[in-house]
Order: structure tokens, then sequence, then C-alpha cells
């Protein structure tokens, strides 16, 4: 998961010190400085408070002859806390992404109970290490977090994006004021609060992103993975080399182009250079679909693995969404590649995980810290046990476990279109050109067999496109309306305060699927009315855009016009949008009719069997999809050569502990195909009968 970054603008301290970078620079431009190109060289970077001066001398043809200075000016040194330089076998690692509701006490406990080694600091906190100079507040809170993790042995690292640097041009010289600058930065912040132990390496999301840096003319051109080399080269000296700290680098971006610059730039470093911090998944490291290739690709060199157990993607810790085994899933495939750790967000703009019901996805992680080699599930019953006092073979014991575990698929159905991450937004709803963006990015080359059809497939909708994402989007509506009739079933047996505080979750994300649901129809209905002038399309681009907006004022009256997850000024921005090229129908709206798959329930019958039964809107005939390895099924069974309404099948031969997919396909008497979405389930190796 990625948390969602946005970038802001320097403080007024930081337009200060550029205030004395830009004469300068405007002096050497009209000096003539830098009348000839000069070709690109890696830094060469003394440690010390004082980068070396260029020679007085000859300078070589098109270097400025420029003595570097800092620009901020550290405080007083401080000796550095020595730490331990061997690592734990593995380790865990907490980031804290937001300061919204944050106590430091309340991590405190909770991470030391989950044997956390390390506490990264990132997301909205700070942009760069600038802001803990530069920002008071910003400086306080980490310095304070810092020393009370010290007292407890767990290290803090803060999150760093480069460059940092308001202007839209770099010269990647090492001779530019700019880069004295920005080793003063790290230096400083180091040293003002010794505590820290590394820092976090980043380039999506900076300021100015180093493919987007432009270089001014006269200046020789420096290649993508040049450029990153030299950032890092700009900053190892200081952190390392100087000040004894950690350098960790995160290999991750907003494209592919951008990961594969950042993956060639690490061919020019030994493998042991510094720790890389990669996301289980591409992009954002959300446990859905296959392991990031690019952790096999860079396997020789340590790397800690990036996943959301908080769910933050899908909207937690503001709705349920319990991952449980899923990290398990992926046990097998990180083993091989030689992972030495894992971090996961724990505190969010909506607030802490480890204070919320999805503190139950922490525990997977609390496992690999005391056993590596332990594949980690979810003890579910001593869960559901330990937070309602209800006894594993009970009816509310059986219910609550349910809902609990039937809350990734509904997610995963709200965030993801047919396993693609296009409306994955902490819960809320994108933008149409943030959906775009994505869609045009070509993933597909680096997931792997099946993703290309099913990228292909939503560039290009046909009807039995929109039929299949309208059934995917039904199925989370549905799935959270019987959570909340079971939970309704079971309310006499929990206190007050549990069943409201879980009705209001599961209410709130009801709504929220239903946003979706009809934010999805008129994405892709859009292109294929654009395309078909289907005018039965038309009537259901309106009913859902009307619906919308319905949608926006009831939201509005029940939660305000501030809420997050489904914020109405965001869905009124929506349908704005798509009106854009949509002109509004004045006579008829029509929702979408279909076939439904509905009423899905999967049921272990022994060790290794289970049952799979649903039911069709109209009489159909059917068959199963089956796979434990997403996207593509690997194993097909028909159902029932008689159409009927209701539908059984017994599924043998599976493996306890593993995870299967299934995809029913229902064919109606007219012939009209409906695919559901993915119904996950794993046999447990004793079950209960």
């Amino acid at each position: 998961m990625m948390i969602r970054t946005a970038s802001y603008p320097a403080g007024a301290g930081w337009r200060l010190l550029a205030g004395l970078v830009i004469p300068w620079l405007g002096f050497c431009l009209l000096t003539g400085c830098a009348s000839a190109p000069a070709p690109w060289q890696p830094p060469v970077i003394v440690p010390g408070r004082q980068p070396a001066a260029p020679q007085a001398a000859a300078p070589a043809p098109g270097v400025e002859n420029i003595e570097p200075r800092e620009l901020i000016e550290p405080s007083p040194p401080v000796p550095p806390i020595a730490r331990p330089l061997s690592r734990p076998a593995f380790e865990a690692g907490w980031l804290v992404a937001s300061r919204d509701r944050f106590s430091a006490e309340d991590l405190l406990a909770a991470a030391a109970g989950d044997r956390v080694t390390q506490v990264q600091v990132g997301g909205t906190v700070l942009q760069a290490v600038d802001d803990l100079i530069l920002d008071s507040g910003t400086g306080d809170f980490v310095r304070q977090l810092a020393r009370q993790l010290d007292a407890q042995g767990i290290d803090t690292l803060v999150w760093s994006r480069e460059l940092h640097v308001e202007s839209k041009n770099f010269r990647f010289l090492i001779t530019d004021p700019l880069v004295a600058a920005r080793q003063a930065a790290y230096r400083t912040a180091l040293t003002t609060i010794p505590e820290l132990d590394g820092v976090v390496l980043s380039f999506d999301g900076a300021l100015l992103e180093p493919w987007n840096a432009e270089i001014p003319s006269g200046f020789a051109g420096v290649s993508m993975p040049d450029r990153i080399r030299f950032i890092i080269d700009m900053v190892k000296p200081v952190i390392v080399d100087e000040m004894g700290k950690r350098l960790c680098l995160y290999v991750n971006a907003s494209s592919l182009t951008a990961i594969d610059w950042i993956t060639e730039a690490l061919s020019a470093y030994p493998a042991d250079s510094f720790t890389l911090i990669m996301p289980l998944n591409l992009p954002q490291g959300t446990l859905v679909g296959p392991v990031n290739p690019y952790l096999g690709e860079l396997a020789a060199r340590p790397r800690l693995v990036l996943g959301d157990l908080a769910g933050g993607v899908f909207g937690g810790p503001r709705f349920l969404v319990s991952l449980g085994g899923e990290l398990g899933r992926y046990y097998r495939d990180l083993s091989q590649n030689n992972w030495r750790g894992l971090v996961t967000p724990v505190h969010l703009a909506a607030g802490p995980v480890y204070n919320s019901l999805n503190a139950v996805n922490l525990e997977p992680l609390a496992l690999l810290a005391r056993n590596p080699e332990t594949v980690p599930a979810v003890p579910w019953n001593d869960w559901i046990q330990n937070t309602y006092g209800a006894a594993p073979m009970t009816r509310e014991g059986q219910t609550l476990r349910k809902i609990y575990e039937s809350s990734y698929g509904w997610a995963c159905k709200m965030a993801y279109v047919k396993q693609c991450f296009l409306f994955a937004d902490q819960g809320d709803l994108p933008l149409p050109g943030q959906v775009d963006r994505r869609l045009a990015e070509k993933w597909e080359q680096r997931l792997g067999q099946g993703y290309q059809y099913a990228f292909r497939e939503l560039r290009a909708p046909r009807k039995q496109t929109l039929l299949d994402i309208s059934q995917e989007a039904y199925e989370a509506v549905s799935g959270l309306e019987q959570a909340l009739q079971d939970l309704e079933n079971i309310r006499d047996s929990l206190h007050p305060m549990e069943y409201e505080d879980l009705n209001r979750r599961l209410t709130h994300e009801r709504r929220m699927a239903e946003v979706m649901f009809h934010a999805k129809q008129t994405y892709w209905g859009l292109p294929f009315w654009q395309q078909t002038k289907d005018e039965d399309e038309a009537l259901c681009l309106e009913a859902n855009l009307q619906r919308l907006e319905q949608l926006a004022d009831e939201i509005e009256r029940n939660y305000g016009g501030e809420i997050l997850p489904g914020n109405p000024g965001r869905i009124r921005e929506w349908v704005s949008a798509i009106r854009h090229g949509f002109p509004r129908v004045l006579f008829g709206a029509r929702e979408r009719t279909w076939n439904k798959i509905q009423n899905v329930v999967i049921r272990q019958t022994g060790p290794s069997g289970a049952e799979v039964q649903w039911t069709s809107a109209g009489p159909s005939t059917s068959r199963i999809f089956v796979t434990t390895h997403l996207p593509v099924y690997d194993r097909m069974q028909p159902v029932s050569e008689f159409a009927a309404t209701r539908h059984q099948i017994s599924l043998d031969n599976l493996q306890p502990g593993e995870w299967y997919y299934v995809k029913i396909q229902c064919t109606s008497e007219k012939g009209e195909v409906t695919n559901s979405g993915e119904f996950r389930f794993q046999l447990e190796a004793q079950p209960v009968m």
C-alpha cells in the first residue's frame, strides 16, 4: 500500500534558502560559467562539515569554478548514539504515515507487544528531512518519538523524497550550490535529532522527481539511472559515512519506467550498499495479485517488503478490512526471494490500526517477528473471543468470524476491477483522471500472464465487460448487506458499544460500496456509449449518474461534507467529469439489469473437500473455475446441464492451508452470460463439521 502522498511547498525558511541560491546561479549564467556542456561524473563527496572546494586553477571545461557552501547551518555537533551493527534475523517495521490522532504512548505499548524492531516516519508527516529543521512542529514530533523508541531499543527511520527543490531545473553537478544545500539538510537533521537511526530515500512524489528535472541548456544531459545514482551518491556519504546512520532505498514509483530506472541505477552498487524497501505487490503493496517481480530480480540485495497490513488502501481503519491469511498466501514466494523483514503502515490519517478492529491484521507480522520460519496465520478464534467475549463454537463467535473473514473480499471488489488496481484510493472514490493514468500505464507487462487480457478488455470495454464489472461491484454491496443482517441477528449477544461500532463501520462501507458500484458503471459505460451510441447504455448511464448525485446528498446529510471515504464533493466532481462527455438524458433513466449471481456460500465438507452453492436471478446453466494463483484459472468444472436457479457443486482433492479462488459463470436461457468476481476460501486442517 502505498500511502497516498501529497507534495507540498517547502516552508518560508526553505524559500529563504532558495533566495540565496537563485542570485548565485544568475551570476554564474551571466558571467559565462555554464558556457560549455560537461560530461556527467558521479559526485565524489568528502565527508565533513564542508564539501571540498574545486581547484582554483585551470578548471575543467564546462565545470563551474564555484565553491559550494552550506545553505543550512548545522547545530553544534552532537555525538550520535551508538547502535549495534548487527540486524535481527527478521525486521518487523511499522510506518507512521500521519500525525492525526497520534498517541506515542499507544504506539509504544502496541509495538512492544508485537516485537517491532523499527518504526519509520513518512507519508504526510514529512516531505523530506528539511521539515525536521524548518518545521518546529514536525521536528519536535519526530525528536520525541525517536527518543521514546530509542529507550525501548526500537530504531527510528525517516522518509525523505528527493530532489527536494522547488525549481524545475537541476544540473546534476557536484559544484552546484544546491548539492551542498541538500547535503547540509541531511547533516543538520541527523545532528539535531541524534536518536534517528536512518533515512529511507524515495524519489516518487518529490518536489522535483529526478526524471522530471530539466537540465539547463549548455549543460550535458544525464540519463535517468545516472540521475538516480547522483542523488544516492549525494546523500549517502553524509548519512552513512559521516553520520553513521542507515540508508534504505525505496524501490517503487507511479510508473513502471521509473521503477526500471531505479533498478538499473542499483546495478552500479555492491549488493550490501544499502537496504532496499520494496512493495509486496505492484504498485502499492496491497496484498492483491502476484508478488512484485522486482523482488526476484533484486533477490541478491538486502530487502524489506512493504505490505499494507492496515488495509489503508481499502479504507482501513475507518472500515473493517481484515486481510486474514493473505500474508501467509505470499509466504512461500517471499521465502524464495530472500526477504529480510516486513514494514506495514500502522498509523494513517484515519487513525491507528493497532487500536482498531483491524489490529488483527498485525498478528501475522508479530508471529513472524517471533519465528521467521513460521507460516503467518491469523488466530481468528482467539481474536474474536478476546475482543468480543464470544467463544469460537457459539453462534455469535461463528457469525463474527464470518464477517471478519469476508471483509477482505468486499474491499477488493470495491477498490479493484478484474484484479486491476484502478479504484484503490484509501477507500474513497478516485477521480476519472486518476483511473485514466492507472489504466494507461502498461502494468500488465510486469504482472505476468492473465493481466494482459484484463487490461486490454478494460481499455476497450464491450457489453460483456459492463456486465462483468456490474456483477463484481454488486457482490461487494450484497456482501455488506448480508454482513449487516448477520450482525443484526446477534445484536442481543453483543455489548451495545461493540454492536454500534461494528454496525457504523459496515453501514458506512456499504454506502461506499454503492458509490463504487455506480461509479464503475459510468466510467466504463461512457466510452462504450461514445463508441456505439447504444440507447440502453445511455439510459443506464443517466440512472447511475442520478443515483451518484443522490448518494452525495445522502452522505452529506448523514456524515457531513468532510467525511472520508465517500466525500460528497469528490462524488459530485466525478459526476461532473462524466457529464462533460455525456449529455443529460431528459426523459428516461433505467438501471442495468442482468442475470445476477447471488447468495454464494462456500462450505468445507471434509479434510480435502468443499461445497459451493449459489443462486441465479433466472434459470441458467453454470460452470465454475478454480485456481490457486490469480488471475489465471487452471481448473473448470461444469455444474448443471439443465437450466436452474439454485446451483451446487462439490470440489475434491483440495489441499488444507492452500488458498483457493473460484469464479462462477451462469448462462441464461437467452444466452446472456454472467461472470462473477473472485471468491476465496481456505480449508482448515481440522474442520469443524
